[in-house]
């Protein structure tokens, strides 16, 4: 979805986050958008206006640990680089299909391990250029996807395969069977050129310890078979895939291992490509370390030196992590893979949730867009291709627009990212034409047409049906649809519950389905006091979105869910104001929600309703294991005491609290607040003021306490 301010929750907190684009609705029409015979719409082959404009430099960074092995003048790009006109069509694109055990199962341990390995060997590239350009794991996969986590690949014949194969536009397409039996692999090959409907098949048995002659023969046998030459396959290194039965027992496990047990399977086998990169992709404190020095023995291999940018981006350096994404970008501009990353890194790099102001235009995001345009010219027909650029122009639009409301961003980033969403439609527009049965795809779809202006039910309902009827468990369609109608946009408040009350009713049973689904209701009910539709009030009265929310939340509870801490808080509230007090008590104390037993109790504070706050603030002590809660806990509950005037028993509170948190400021502070007026134990309420200064020396409140106490004993 776009971005919005989600607003005053009740009247009682406010806060942001994801939902729907504040204002991108803008130019695509209903009857071009809903058409899918429509011609197709002119493409911005190019950055999306006025990306590009200047260069920008790369960030400081410690280029030992974290460019490396990159030269210090590596540069992100200011403008388009991919030369599509004097390129050719470039490597050959290769499909190839998920690996099967030879009985038709996709999910056996055999199959995916040679799978991924298999595949690993296939995206070998040196600097020279590709040796092969294949389709992302996920084209292959995410049209059986569903939200149950689910497919329809078990069985799935190999001309269908062939069928999605010639789909995306491919050269080659293979299909592989893999099995263990008796200690040995035993792995075969259908290849075929689709462009040509030459036929080959390979097929080998060896022992687990000659693993990696099987992984090198079988890699040469595509290679070949696709037209690389020798000299290609030799630079490539695809003959030396050196994963054997260690490689294969640490794919077992699934696992990141202690890094002392890591090091003893690499000396087993230390040119292991698939242990390097799992070294690399989880590179981390220690870890680092050794992806670097995995890194220094291999600086050309564009795997590894894509999970060391994965690794970058996951450890909150992911400006880093683009830097070396992009020089790999600029070695191999056509590669399919790269094109399917750029969305991720683009948008770790310069999005920021701290700072969700309307921003300049950067000028790398636009010259990568750019690129990624031009090689969407070079495969025109590869539906997946179209639905990455489709992301990236969304994404881009978002970045430039921000999240502040329409009154606050300036004219010409409201124009950007109105131009960049209806690119993100027609671009999207394209993949689903090609590939119309990826609920997935659909799903975007929905959004994007939404962001560009496309919101009408006329517009939703075919596409919704569709998803429904190719993922039953799909609920994420329906909320946004019930979004792009709620308060602030159309206020179509028939249209919102009746879509609100069908997913509530297709989704009984389904826990994670129902927690989003409260999670979507949630937030209509806080637009609906931030946008001056409802008042706090109106907001905990009875009504339609109160009682489906309600329903929603305790069905997820009940089959498991976990609401967010804000729906949490509503739920309380809803059963507070409602006079459910018993409900009240016991959701607020269950310890599921520490941070709404917190507020519960305050709120109960706040009200003067002192037993029950106290009430509400043990139950949560009682129950709540995190410790930042348990603190914050067990300083209310002697807030509340001590406002209740049971002084003697706030005191040990505090005392509790001091042992137990000794760093925390408060209850020093607030044991000494009450010991001040009592002149035979001042001293003692001076030196836990002087403490509590001390631990936070910015606290005008405890420097205060001590200035007063300091005069009362006459000390200076």
């Amino acid at each position: 979805m776009g971005l919005f301010l989600r607003g005053v929750l009740l009247g009682v907190a406010t806060f942001a986050l994801f939902g729907c684009n504040e204002s991108g609705k803008g130019s695509v029409e209903d009857k071009e958008a809903n058409s899918a015979a429509s011609p197709r719409p002119a493409l911005p082959v190019a950055s999306p206006v006025a990306m590009a404009a200047k260069g920008t430099p790369i960030p400081q960074a410690n280029l030992a640990e974290e460019l490396f092995p990159l030269p210090a003048d590596t540069a992100l790009p200011s403008t388009s680089t991919l030369d599509v006109a004097g390129g050719g069509k470039g490597a050959t694109v290769l499909y190839m299909a998920p690996v099967h055990d030879p009985d038709g199962v996709t999910s056996s341990p055999a199959a995916t391990l040679f799978e991924e390995l298999l595949r690993y060997s296939l995206r070998a590239a040196p600097p020279s250029g590709l040796v092969l350009n294949p389709v992302p794991a996920f084209a292959v996969r995410v049209p059986y996807t569903r939200s149950s986590g689910t497919g329809q690949l078990h069985g799935k014949g190999v001309e269908a395969y062939a069928a999605d194969a010639r789909q995306l536009g491919c050269d080659v397409f293979v299909f592989a069977t893999c099995r263990e039996t008796n200690g040995n692999v035993e792995a075969a090959l259908t290849l075929r050129d689709l462009r040509s409907s030459q036929t080959e098949s390979w097929s080998k048995s060896l022992p687990l310890e000659n693993l990696s002659s099987l992984l090198g023969e079988a890699s040469v046998k595509v290679a070949l078979f696709s037209g690389a030459n020798d000299q290609a396959v030799k630079e490539a290194g695809l003959a030396q895939s050196q994963a054997g039965p260690v490689t294969w027992r640490f794919m077992l496990r699934n696992v990141v291992p202690p890094l002392a047990e890591y090091r003893a399977a690499m000396a087993q086998e230390p040119e292991s490509g698939y242990l390097k990169e799992a070294a690399i992709t989880h590179a981390g404190g220690e870890y680092l370390v050794v992806a670097n020095e995995i890194l220094k023995a291999a600086p050309k291999d564009n795997r590894l030196l894509l999970a060391k940018a994965e690794a970058l981006m996951n450890h909150d350096k992911p400006m880093s992590g683009l830097v070396i994404f992009a020089e790999l970008l600029r070695r191999h501009p056509s590669s399919l893979i790269l094109a399917h990353q750029a969305s991720r890194f683009l948008h770790a790099a310069y999005y920021d949730e701290k700072n969700c102001s309307a921003k300049t235009a950067p000028a790398p995001y636009g010259a990568i867009i750019g690129d990624l345009g031009m090689l969407h010219t070079r495969y025109p027909d590869n539906w997946a291709l179209s639905w990455d650029l489709a992301v990236c122009h969304h994404n881009f639009a978002r970045l430039v627009r921000g999240a502040e409301t329409v009154d606050k961003i300036p004219d010409a980033n409201m124009e950007e990212s109105e131009r960049a969403f209806v690119s993100a439609a027609q671009l999207i527009k394209l993949a689903v034409q090609r590939q119309p049965d990826c609920p997935y795809l659909l799903q975007d779809v929905i959004n994007y047409y939404d962001s560009a202006g496309g919101s009408s039910w006329q517009l939703q309902q075919p596409m919704l049906e569709k998803v429904r009827k190719l993922d039953p468990g799909n609920v994420d369609a329906e909320i946004i649809i019930m979004s792009s109608h709620s308060a602030g946009w159309d206020d179509n408040e028939s249209l919102y519950l009746r879509l609100a009350n069908e997913a509530l009713t297709r989704h009984q049973g389904d826990g994670k389905a129902l927690t989003k689904l409260a999670g979507a209701l949630g937030t209509e009910l806080s637009r609906r006091t931030s946008f001056n539709r409802w008042t706090a009030k109106d907001a905990m009265s009875r009504n339609q979105f109160t009682d489906v929310f309600q329903k929603a939340a305790e069905q997820a509870i009940g089959l498991g869910g976990k609401l967010d801490d804000y729906d949490a808080k509503a739920l309380f509230l809803l059963y507070h104001n409602s006079g459910e007090t018993t409900k009240a008590l016991a959701f607020a104390g269950s310890g599921s929600w520490p941070h709404t037993a917190a507020e519960a109790a305050n709120i109960a504070y706040g009200a003067n309703e002192t037993s029950l706050a106290l009430t509400l603030a043990r139950k949560g002590l009682d129950t709540t294991t995190t410790e930042d809660w348990q603190d914050s806990l067990q300083f209310m509950a002697a807030r509340i005491l001590y406002k209740a005037g049971r002084k003697d028993e706030a005191i040990k509170e505090c005392d509790a609290g001091m042992k137990k948190f000794p760093g925390r400021y408060y209850f020093p502070y607030l044991k000494a607040v009450m010991l001040a007026d009592q002149k035979d134990r001042q001293e003692e309420a001076l030196k836990l003021a002087e403490r509590a200064s001390a631990q936070d020396p910015t606290n005008p409140a405890a420097r205060d306490l001590v200035a007063k106490l300091r005069k009362k004993l006459n000390k200076p």
